[in-house]
């Protein structure tokens, strides 16, 4: 399976709520313009973070990217809402631009 950026960081979310917080980093192959290209993936300790939801314990994953305008993609997953991204920080050769999560929300099963 080949993925792009938001496919991997919903593939570790969904590593995350699978109880397979053991890893450490992993290689994961992404698509890019010219090609695929492979990706590692670090899993660091949890730490404290604030957003305009409150204050959680989230597991920071940093995904590197070896070549192009984004060096690096890390993002924070919060265990009390089933490991959504809660913080989203691009890193550009010209900066960072950060993505704070609102308000999350609960997909509800109407059967």
């Amino acid at each position: 399976m080949v993925y792009d950026y938001i496919s991997a960081i919903l593939q570790i979310q969904n590593m995350l709520q699978s109880s397979q917080s053991n890893i450490k980093s992993l290689t994961l192959p992404i698509i890019k313009r010219n090609g695929v290209q492979m990706t590692r993936v670090v899993f660091e300790e949890p730490e404290h973070l604030s957003t305009y939801e409150g204050t959680f314990t989230a597991t920071p994953v940093t995904i590197v990217i070896p070549s192009g305008k984004i060096q690096r993609i890390k993002v924070w997953f919060v265990a009390e809402k089933q490991y959504l991204p809660l913080q989203i920080v691009m890193s550009f050769n010209s900066g960072d631009v950060i993505f704070n999560s609102r308000e999350s929300f609960s997909i509800i099963d109407k059967q």
